[in-house]
């Protein structure tokens, strides 16, 4: 069994940001990204909010060319980032690393910081954040 395959992207087949809520009223965004999206469903906690989409994004600017930072996620990924690629691992059996252009990843948190704050500010239709749900009421129209 060969264990330092790895797959190189240039970039995402597809990508969606979702704003999820379970049956149990826990509210949770998510990244919903093709190839591949239960190995990226494991870092969605390293950028689900507008601080580390930030925060990411100034590692990035930072990283000197002949560098690598790690950004840590739950106990089985974490994420390798260079000034030309970035990579993710899984540590769990079955799961390969996914490599992209470190450019095309910081498009990729760029966008969902934007869409984080959309969310929180009101501006995605349908959606009432939960930092609002005490004041705000859904009344039909014909009332």
């Amino acid at each position: 069994m060969e264990t330092n395959k790895s797959i190189f992207l240039e970039k995402f087949d597809y990508y969606e940001f979702q704003y999820l809520v379970t049956s149990k009223g826990i509210r949770a965004i998510k990244a919903h990204v093709m190839p591949f999206d239960e190995h990226f469903g494991y870092f969605y906690s390293l950028y689900n909010t507008e601080e580390k989409c930030t925060d990411i994004l100034k590692i990035i600017k930072s990283i000197e060319p002949d560098q690598k930072v790690t950004l840590s996620g739950c106990n089985e990924n974490f994420i390798e980032i260079s000034s030309l690629r970035t990579s993710f691992f899984v540590t769990l059996p079955g799961f390969f690393p996914v490599d992209l252009p470190t450019h095309y990843f910081c498009k990729f948190i760029m966008e969902l910081r934007d869409w984080i704050s959309n969310l929180s500010n009101n501006q995605i239709p349908g959606v009432i954040p939960s930092s609002k749900l005490d004041t705000w009421t859904c009344v039909p129209k014909e009332y």
